[in-house]
């Protein structure tokens, strides 16, 4: 414990040793806070610079030092007579000097299937991954609700996105290196064995298949609807889970959730990348 003003510091050095311990604690924590009320302090009731083995002598109290806003901020002026180091000065301007190098990114963008055009509640498909919300009620509470203004935006919101993901690769000078993805690129529930080559296509390779995205490979990481999602993670396919009998099928099942995505080859310039669980990729600028 910290002594408070007017009560006696600890005399041994274990006191001291312990003090010093929780004032670093506390400028951590505390910021500029701790350091400014710990430079304005008298000092009166410290016993900063005293021997331990000093018992019943006088004590030397260290002088204050003044801490400024400009010593926290790191703006002080240096010293008479020191030498500074300017600041570079960038060769080019950013907002107009050429690239060396370009890459996109998206996360979370993996989508359900079972989506199609419709204007009732028994031919607009299945709400998915995004859209529970926007459904009906009762018998129709799986199926899309047209009438709500939302469901324009949100119920095909991965094509509005990939269209948009395309548009930026196509001005970009030079055209992206990568596709950096973020993870989550099977929801809710992750690949099975029975389904990845299914889901992959309907919810990768087609909807990403734009002319300027051709060519650019996707950097992956798996997220947690990957390998966990919201469901049981045993199971040959999607809404066919079910709780895994024993730990050894947990982990069988656990290991293909990755194992599937990054052993998957596409067919479009052999485009998807997860090499590991944790891994470097290298881009060089083509100048």
């Amino acid at each position: 414990m910290l002594p408070v003003p007017g009560d006696d510091a600890p005399s041994n050095g274990k006191g001291k040793r312990i003090a010093i311990i929780a004032v670093a604690v506390v400028l951590v924590a505390g910021g500029v806070t701790a350091a400014i009320v710990l430079s304005s302090g008298s000092g009166s009731g410290s016993d900063t610079n005293s021997s331990s083995g000093n018992k019943g002598g006088s004590t030397t109290v260290a002088p204050a030092n003044i801490v400024t806003a400009e010593d926290l901020l790191g703006t002080s002026k240096p010293p008479a007579g020191a030498t500074t180091t300017p600041a570079p000065t960038p060769a080019s301007d950013p907002e107009t000097g050429k690239a060396a190098l370009t890459m996109l990114a998206i996360g979370d963008w993996g989508s359900t299937t079972g989506k199609k055009s419709g204007s009732t509640l028994d031919d607009a498909g299945d709400p998915g991954s995004c859209c529970k919300k926007f459904g009906g009620s009762g018998p129709n509470a799986n199926k899309v609700d047209t009438s709500r203004p939302r469901i324009k935006v949100d119920y095909w919101s991965q094509l509005y996105v990939s269209t948009i993901l395309a548009q930026s690769a196509g001005e970009l000078k030079p055209k992206p290196a990568r596709v950096i993805g973020h993870g989550d690129n099977i929801y809710w529930n992750g690949a099975a064995p029975g389904d990845i080559a299914y889901r992959m296509e309907e919810t990768f390779e087609k909807k990403y298949a734009q002319p300027a995205l051709a060519g650019i490979k996707w950097v992956n990481v798996a997220g947690n609807h990957d390998i966990g999602g919201s469901d049981f993670i045993c199971g040959e396919k999607d809404y066919n889970f079910y709780e895994c009998k024993d730990t050894a099928e947990m982990l069988k099942y656990l290991d293909l959730k990755f194992d599937l995505q990054a052993q998957y080859k596409s067919p479009n310039q052999d485009r998807w990348l997860m090499k590991d669980h944790y891994y470097v990729e290298s881009v060089k600028s083509e100048d």
